[in-house]
């Protein structure tokens, strides 16, 4: 028995599947093993499926003036529901993950999104926000770099990613001075030569979750309990073939 989850993200070095069908980014290796973690399984039973969020949202028709609460969410929120309800009428579980970007609008979407499935009793479909933006999530253990490419990095990494006060750009390049000091140095010359959207997997996967979890509460946290309410739940039931 497996279940097939569409995850719907920002770009590539979030999550994209090469042309060898393999997963990259950081998100798919997180997403995984943070589900095998909290539904105790070995993880093998989730197959993921990538999609670029803009794209998804990109022709939904979306009734501007819905009632009650759902009435004061932005556009953003209200696509992004719309887009829940297609994916589990048609039987299918989705993931909707973005980054902050400095933006409070977007951590407040995702709030909305998981009251409002929260109070209709959905199951089946969740929304995360990366805080500030992915490349936080991936410097939140500095023993995943030693991980990946047998040296840890020369540089030093961010103590509170979440609390950055550069921009998320700065940020970002901050990961890839931090890779970039690690690969110079490692006996790992295989990662010499790796797209960033496949280094940033191999390091997802090193990446230590409570760790992470302890690091970005407010992102990757919040995330995983969303998760364990959402989803987890779901895996006691048979998927729709």
């Amino acid at each position: 028995m497996s279940w097939t989850i569409e995850l719907w993200v920002e770009g590539p070095t979030d999550a994209n599947t090469g042309a060898d069908g393999a997963l990259r980014g950081a998100l798919p290796p997180m997403v995984k093993r943070t589900l095998a973690e909290l539904a105790n399984t070995d993880g093998t039973e989730v197959c993921i499926e990538p999609q670029i969020l803009s794209t998804v949202l990109r022709d939904l028709k979306v009734r501007i003036g819905l009632a009650g609460k759902r009435g004061q969410y932005s556009l953003h929120a209200k696509k992004i529901l719309t887009a829940f309800e297609k994916v589990l009428h048609a039987g299918r579980l989705a993931i909707a993950v973005w980054d902050a970007d400095g933006r409070p609008e977007r951590v407040r979407d995702r709030n909305q999104i998981l009251g409002d499935l929260r109070e209709r009793g959905k199951k089946g479909a969740v929304a995360g926000t990366c805080i500030p933006c992915v490349e936080a999530w991936l410097l939140a253990d500095e023993g995943g770099f030693k991980r990946c490419f047998g040296i840890g990095p020369a540089t030093g990494v961010p103590g509170d990613p979440e609390a950055w006060t550069g921009t998320s750009q700065a940020l970002k390049e901050k990961l890839h001075e931090v890779i970039r000091s690690c690969k110079e140095a490692s006996p790992n010359l295989e990662h010499d030569v790796c797209s960033t959207s496949a280094c940033y997997g191999r390091l997802a996967e090193k990446t230590d979750l409570a760790a992470l979890a302890s690091k970005c509460p407010k992102g990757y946290g919040a995330l995983r309990e969303a998760l364990n309410e959402f989803l987890v739940p779901c895996f006691c039931t048979e998927p729709s073939r």
